[in-house]
């Protein structure tokens, strides 16, 4: 059996071991993957073909050819010597892998060959006399006792030791840049002593530029060298700062500052670590129990009395029966049967010692004791469980004490911690009075207002039960952080824990609107609601703050509503009014989340409304998506009456005449596409002073450059400030 030629050889297996050489993890597997390739071929006498072949790629594959040809037997093929001494001749390839050929090519030529002399020249040209020693010193290695190498080694070595530039140690020549190097931690580069890091920018800067992995390669490896821990983030920092827009280097900062609780600096991506959030003491919750940072709240019912236990650090605020509820109802049972039953005992001896009859004594007796009992049970049974009223104790006995003297820290983590475990937990009403209380206190406290956001989720979800609005609640109190009475952390975490199912579309919709009135009432302009959801995620989601259109549509509606610039088409109710009602807002909302007026039909019955929104002009289920769409009206036979109204392709059947109704249709039409959507337009990228001002809040200054911007915890921050701090 013939073996196959060599070209085949080439076709069939190169694209497999390039395949696997792409796919190495490290040098290692890489190294071992060229090893094969170079065997293969010698194996099936193809070293000729595939050298060719790679040598005709671009770049890559002459590196590959360099590869292979280093690992080979020499003597390399005869006709490819030269082209292979080019490419040690060009710089664009590593130092080591063009020695490792060099010595390939001595080995497979004549000493007194020109391509010897020309291989020599190669690693000279514009180095310094020391690294072009040393490139001939790793040769040599490779080579020994090789005369035209020795000769120009000779040339370049003085053998005279030199002080090193930092320590003034006498170092010889072929040891100076070793020296600097353990040493110092600095390398020698054309005869210039360089700090590693500002060689590894350059390096990355070239690879910007060039694109040349080579330059990237080196980089990794000095900086892990220098730094095992953080030497591939600080050389991803550089890379983008260089101005490379590498996927993988972004995702891989970004994970990192998410795990490190710390932001990118937009300018030079260092790590700027994000204030901690204050954390409210965590309150555990169970078996009778009410329990964090060394507060207790203990309620026993096991035996015939209950026994509760209020603790705070300095004493015991209550240790004694559970106040309105002293009996368990083993206890009540005692209590209510035991005498009866001694009773209906008493009557069954009676005849013994009176001589009268038991019968209905006892049977009366007993059948009171068994009401007791089934009352005893029923009552019980009522109540509720022994965690429940242990958390409805906490706020009505151990809550007045604390705010006696004062909210202290360790007082309002603890205020804070105890909201979040009473979420589901215990009685509203027993605790509305001192929740408003807290409230009040924590909003007073420079150190307690940090707290308040679990304890007003509380308040509003207590409300919500009792009947209140919940939506209009939260948006009241987001409200006020954008008017800047309160944190925007706090309406970050408010909406965060409030906004309820993403996917309820109304709910969402009315709490839009009713957040941006808010908004636009404190004076925000559409640029800083966009800017302010960037650095509160969750509070902008909330608004839809990447919508910038609809902000800038709803801003220009909250300008146009005092003076109702729509008068002249006809009276109609906007948006911001409609959400005050919930259920008028879920019946048009749940239709059109886009709407922007509402005008009531005014006429007949058969007379839908119309609803005027960001997409265009509705009516019934027809919309009015341009300004030029046709709205007719044509009278029907007399036989069969009335009128037929025709908007664009849909056909509708009316008795009464429609004129009014296309009048204002064509009035809503012109008004929304020719002066509305068109000025909305210009509010897109408009600011205002008390936006930049509540942007204060979230500024961080970058402790590398020393710049401030917008920090994002676990993202790349915003370099757009507010011009009070540009």
């Amino acid at each position: 059996m013939t073996s196959p030629p060599p070209d085949s050889f080439v076709l069939a297996n190169l694209g497999d071991h390039l395949r696997r050489i792409g796919t190495a993890r490290d040098k290692a597997s890489r190294g071992a993957a060229f090893e094969e390739l170079a065997r293969e071929a010698e194996e099936a006498s193809a070293v000729r073909p595939l050298l060719q072949t790679l040598l005709a790629r671009d770049t890559n594959g002459q590196r590959f050819a360099l590869e292979v040809a280093a690992r080979l037997s020499p003597p390399l093929p005869h006709d490819l010597i030269l082209e292979l001494v080019g490419l040690i001749e060009s710089p664009r390839f590593p130092t080591r892998l063009r020695i490792a050929v060099a010595a390939q090519v001595i080995r497979s030529t004549d000493a007194d060959s020109p391509l010897v002399g020309r291989v020599i020249d190669a690693f000279r040209r514009k180095v310094s006399p020391v690294r072009a020693a040393n490139r001939f010193r790793r040769l040599a290695t490779l080579v020994p006792r090789f005369e035209p190498l020795t000769k120009a080694l000779d040339e370049l070595d003085t053998g005279s030791a030199a002080p090193c530039p930092r320590c003034g140690a006498r170092v010889g020549p072929e040891d100076l840049a070793k020296h600097l190097w353990e040493r110092h931690r600095l390398l020698l580069e054309n005869g210039r002593v360089r700090e590693p890091w500002d060689v590894i920018g350059e390096w990355l800067g070239e690879f910007s530029r060039t694109g040349a992995t080579e330059f990237l390669d080196r980089s990794c490896d000095l900086s892990q060298a220098l730094d095992p821990a953080g030497g591939l983030t600080r050389v991803h920092q550089l890379m983008l700062a260089s101005g490379t827009n590498d996927e993988e280097a972004h995702a891989l900062l970004r994970a990192e500052a998410m795990e490190k609780n710390a932001t990118l600096c937009p300018h030079c991506y260092a790590l700027v670590p994000q204030p901690l959030r204050a954390a409210p003491t965590p309150v555990l919750v169970g078996s009778g129990r009410v329990d964090g940072g060394r507060f207790r709240v203990e309620l026993t019912d096991k035996y015939l009395m209950t026994r509760l236990v209020v603790d705070a650090p300095e004493m015991t605020v209550f240790a004694g029966p559970e106040p309105g509820h002293a009996l368990t109802r083993r206890g009540a049972v005692f209590l209510f049967l035991v005498p009866l039953v001694g009773l209906a005992m008493a009557f069954a001896i009676a005849p013994a010692i009176f001589g009268l009859a038991p019968v209905l004594p006892v049977a009366g007796a007993l059948f009171t004791a068994f009401l007791a009992y089934v009352a005893v049970r029923m009552t019980w049974s009522e109540q509720p469980d022994a965690s429940e009223r242990a958390v409805d104790h906490a706020w009505t006995i151990l809550v007045p004490r604390m705010l006696q003297y004062g909210v202290r820290r360790a007082d309002a983590t603890f205020l804070a911690g105890l909201a979040q475990a009473s979420r589901g937990r215990g009685h509203w009403q027993a605790r509305d009075e001192q929740l408003a209380r807290v409230a009040d206190e924590l909003r007073r406290d420079e150190v307690g207002i940090a707290y308040l956001t679990p304890v007003s989720v509380l308040r509003i979800e207590d409300a919500a039960q009792a009947g209140a609005d919940e939506l209009m609640r939260i948006a009241n109190e987001v409200g006020e952080s954008f008017s800047g009475t309160l944190p925007l952390d706090h309406a970050e975490g408010l909406v965060k824990e409030l906004r309820g199912d993403p996917t309820r579309r109304t709910r969402r919709a009315r709490l839009r609107v009713l957040l941006l009135a808010r908004a636009f009432a404190a004076g925000l302009e559409p640029e800083d609601l966009r800017m302010i959801g960037q650095v509160c995620p969750n509070l902008g989601a909330g608004y839809a703050s990447e919508d910038r259109d609809g902000l800038a549509r709803l801003r220009l509606l909250w300008l146009y509503r005092p003076r109702r610039l729509w008068q002249r088409i006809g009276s109609a109710t906007t948006v911001f009014d409609l959400a005050r009602y919930p259920k008028l807002a879920e019946n048009y909302l749940k239709q059109r989340p886009d709407l922007l007026l509402f005008q009531a039909s005014g006429g007949p019955e058969e007379t839908a409304p119309i609803l005027i929104c960001e997409e265009g002009v509705v009516y019934r289920d027809a919309i009015i998506d341009h300004p030029r769409t046709a709205i007719r009206v044509r009278t029907r036979p007399a036989v069969r009456g009335g009128f037929e109204l025709s908007i664009g392709e849909r056909l509708f059947k009316v008795q009464d005449d429609p004129t009014q109704l296309v009048r204002r249709l064509k009035g809503w039409t012109e008004f929304l596409f020719e002066e509305f959507l068109p000025r909305a337009r210009q509010l897109i990228r408009r600011r205002s002073p008390h936006g930049e001002r509540l942007l204060l809040q979230k500024a961080t200054k970058c402790t590398e450059c020393e710049k401030t911007f917008l920090g994002l915890t676990g993202e790349i921050g915003l370099a757009t400030m507010p011009a009070a701090v540009e």
